[in-house]
């Protein structure tokens, strides 16, 4: 219940995990969005800035984008590829999310936080090489390269 009287106050990376990421679907989807903010100056995102500040928005942002790069790193092939294309199925979504890997591919710079938690650049790198690959693949066969299997997909989630 929110309004005057019982306003719910969150931090500034709660406000854009909970407001702005939520509304998008997909792990790499989300990381595409977060990597498309960030700017040469850090992350720019007008909404959190007018409520928070540019420095608690940045922060707070950033913070996002190091949780994210986690859970790709540690999500599956397999799940990340069904995603990937779960997101080819609607035209526009699948424009944004092939150039985002056409991106990623040629300079990864954007979508690698600042602070990495210990994930592995090379290992985001041969994630992104990987969907490149099988989503080429299904453009040149017609068919993904994994057989719908949710027993394991399931499993991990």
């Amino acid at each position: 219940m929110e309004g005057p009287q019982h306003m719910v106050l969150l931090s500034p990376k709660e406000d854009f995990v909970q407001r702005t990421l939520a509304a998008i679907a997909g792990l790499l989807a989300r990381l595409a969005y977060v990597a498309n903010l960030r700017e040469d100056r850090g992350y720019d995102h007008w909404g959190l800035e007018r409520i928070y500040g540019d420095q608690a928005a940045r922060m707070a942002i950033g913070e996002a984008h190091s949780d994210l790069w986690s859970q790709v790193l540690r999500t599956p092939l397999r799940r990340l590829a069904a995603e990937y294309e779960s997101e080819s199925q609607n035209q526009e979504r699948k424009a944004e999310m092939t150039q985002a890997m056409e991106e990623w591919e040629k300079d990864p710079q954007r979508a690698i936080p600042a602070d990495l938690r210990g994930g592995s650049v090379r290992h985001f790198n041969s994630i992104v090489s990987a969907l490149s690959c099988l989503s080429h693949g299904r453009s040149v066969h017609g068919r993904s390269p994994f057989p719908h299997s949710h027993s394991r997909a399931g499993a991990s989630q």
